[in-house]
């Protein structure tokens, strides 16, 4: 994973073996509004690395990950590979 909402979805996953244990993910900020979504990035109000006006106020473009994935980010995905996962210690590769 590469985009800051994905990585916290996939950290919410139970593990099956109850002894392993893995870091939480958690963002603070406030849960975006279904009825009134936020202008930009719909992820801007909670995502950590947040890029000010720009995601508040411009739509985030696709960029291609690999042939077969692709995330809406305004941030280059060599960036967010070099961000440490927030409380989790360093990012995997996608």
């Amino acid at each position: 994973p590469c985009h800051p909402y994905t990585e916290a979805l996939l950290a919410a996953i139970p593990l099956a073996d109850p002894v392993q244990q893995r870091p939480r993910l958690v963002f603070k900020g406030p849960v975006p509004s279904v009825v009134d979504p936020p202008r930009g990035c719909p992820f801007v109000t909670r995502c950590p690395h947040q890029l000010g006006m720009l995601c508040e106020t411009e739509r985030s473009p696709l960029q291609q990950v690999t042939a077969t994935h692709s995330i809406a980010c305004h941030i280059s995905i060599e960036r967010l590979r070099q961000f440490p996962l927030p409380e989790a210690g360093e990012r995997k590769k996608a």
